[in-house]
């Protein structure tokens, strides 16, 4: 007797979360995405974060244990974000150094969240169709969402939000039905996307959003499942900012408390203009200050009213339109770590602060369209509303389209970057470096030279202006390019290093051992210091320091050929 499983309760569920009314729409924005990103397949890596992340990153060179229990244990380019850096690994394992496959992989997060965020914004709006056409459509186009793309280093932006918006549909299938294994899997999901980006930390505060939405009771029950939701964000939320207190995030001195509150209302303003106006987007948008002392435009005095106008105005219709005040407050929460409060970073704002962010803005819109569409007495609005949603994914896909060109490579970006701001020194610095690592020592100097003129107190292009001249054998200007360097930034182990050997090279032995000693003491793992410091005890005749020195070299560096050299020459001349 044949047995036959009963799958109609499969069909059910996928009919019931994957209409037929929704593949041709959702198809179509998917194409349409597709279309737009797809001149980041071509592209290269960059020189922001790339070399951290990919290119100079040892632990993702295979999926060995120590790599692995690195990722798990030890923050990487100052953040902690092990998934993040498993998915970069599986990229090397199977493309090494190909740009694309990491491109790739970027894309086809980026639609499979395109996908997401279309199920959510239709589901959470009890199946409205247009909803779910509008958020997706402007999620998957809109120009301030090609750097997160674009952008290998992103990665981990655009696969916390997979698992970010995947725990949110999750958690409506729980309200649905409220089958505890849903919200199990939405405990899962968040935790996975905490491991690829620590913004993820705001997604209980989310969940309440949803209750709100949902006009759910907001008693013992509510409170009480989402604890663990709320113990994890604590804990991540602890371990983010013991990494980046001393790294990516600044003094809390550098400025005012007046200053911060403007900086957040001007970034709260800025995002939304730009989402509705994206031109003139940039890489680095740099404060308009460097320090308390200065005064602000004015524009940043007024923009804390405009913010706190908009916030008040979506709190007062929370009973009348709902929907706006969910959706405002859904991109509030989810910009709001970023608002510069405490500095994070050179930038006041950031195109990809807005890539999850934006979907709450663009439900509202979703709903209002809908509203338009759907209701007898908004019909002579349709043809309107239509013609500019028409006109705005024309012109969102063609800005996008372009964006990505921006991103092609490093010189295209920081170009386009000094394009928008010429007083920008990071940007002068970074496309500095772009030559530099071309071999083009005439135009690597002319952008250091910019950039220090622009910002004397920034300590990086000294470093790279200083070996300039060390390689050109100008000494006096690279000793002086270094000092400065050094008094800036005291903790930088590689510059020590490096005047290290200027001082080598000047037969000042003495010196460069002293520098090569707090090079070591800064990073005892910095294999090059390690090699430079044996050469001067091989001078110096002192062999078991040179030997010491040189295993240490290679046993950090296995493949390290000038260390392996020159221990080679030594052994040979201790008669071994």
């Amino acid at each position: 007797m044949t047995h036959q499983q009963d799958n109609t309760k499969d069909l059910s569920f996928l009919n019931k979360w994957l209409p037929k009314e929704i593949f041709l729409p959702l198809v179509a924005i998917l194409v349409l995405t597709t279309i737009v990103f797809f001149p980041t397949l071509n592209n290269s890596f960059t020189n922001w974060d790339d070399g951290l992340y990919v290119t100079q990153n040892p632990h993702i060179q295979g999926f060995y244990i120590d790599n692995i229990k690195a990722m798990f244990t030890q923050p990487i380019a100052n953040n902690y974000h092990p998934l993040t850096m498993l998915s970069l690994t599986l990229n090397y394992v199977f493309g090494k150094l190909n740009p694309s496959a990491y491109h790739f992989t970027n894309l086809l997060l980026h639609l499979a969240n395109t996908f997401l965020v279309f199920l959510f914004a239709y589901h959470l709006t009890d199946k409205r169709l247009w909803v779910g056409i509008v958020t997706a459509l402007f999620f998957g186009i809109h120009p301030m969402h090609v750097e997160s793309v674009a952008w290998v280093s992103e990665r981990k932006d655009v696969l916390y939000t997979f698992f970010f918006m995947s725990g949110l549909l999750s958690y409506l299938a729980y309200l649905g039905n409220s089958k505890a294994k849903y919200l199990g899997i939405t405990l899962i999901l968040f935790v996975l996307s905490l491991l690829s980006k620590p913004a993820a930390v705001v997604f209980p505060i989310v969940l309440w959003l949803i209750d709100f939405y949902k006009r759910r009771e907001m008693g013992g029950r509510a409170i009480g499942e989402k604890v663990p939701f709320l113990v994890l964000s604590v804990i991540f939320g602890l371990i983010t900012i013991s990494i980046q207190t001393s790294t990516a995030v600044g003094s809390f001195s550098q400025f005012s408390f007046f200053q911060r509150i403007a900086f957040a209302g001007y970034g709260t303003m800025m995002y939304l203009v730009k989402l509705i106006l994206p031109f003139n987007l940039s890489a680095l948008y740099p404060y308009p200050v460097s320090s308390a002392s200065q005064s602000l435009p004015a524009l940043y005095m007024v923009a804390p009213v405009f913010a706190l106008a908009l916030l008040g105005g979506a709190l007062a219709m929370w009973k009348k339109y709902r929907w706006i005040t969910f959706g405002f407050l859904f991109f509030l929460v989810n910009i709001a770590l970023v608002l510069q409060f405490v500095t994070v970073g050179n930038a006041i704002i950031a195109d990809r602060y807005t890539y999850l962010s934006y979907v709450g803005i663009f439900l509202i819109i979703g709903i209002g369209v809908d509203a338009v569409l759907n209701k007898k007495s908004l019909k002579s609005w349709r043809m309107p509303i239509l013609g500019i949603l028409g006109v705005a994914t024309l012109l969102f896909s063609g800005l996008s389209f372009q964006r990505c060109g921006v991103w092609k490579n490093s010189l295209t970006l920081w170009t386009d970057t000094i394009k928008q701001n010429n007083q920008n020194f990071l940007a002068f610095t970074k496309r500095g470096e772009y030559f530099y690592d071309k071999g083009d020592a005439k135009n690597a100097l002319s952008n250091f030279d910019k950039a220090i003129k622009l910002q004397p107190k920034y300590a990086l292009p000294y470093t790279y202006r200083g070996f300039i001249y060390l390689n050109t054998k100008n000494y006096d200007r690279a000793l002086k390019d270094y000092d400065k360097a050094l008094e800036l930034n005291p903790n930088n182990f590689r510059s020590y290093n490096d005047r290290g050997r200027l001082h080598y090279e000047m037969k000042n032995n003495d010196l460069a051992l002293k520098d090569y000693d707090q090079s070591i003491a800064l990073n005892n793992q910095y294999d090059k210091a390690f090699n430079n410091r044996a050469i001067i005890h091989h001078l110096n005749q002192e062999y078991d320091k040179a030997l010491a020195d040189y295993n240490k070299a290679l046993e950090l560096n296995p493949n390290y050929a000038s260390a392996k050299k020159n221990k080679q020459i030594l052994l040979n001349e201790m008669n071994q």
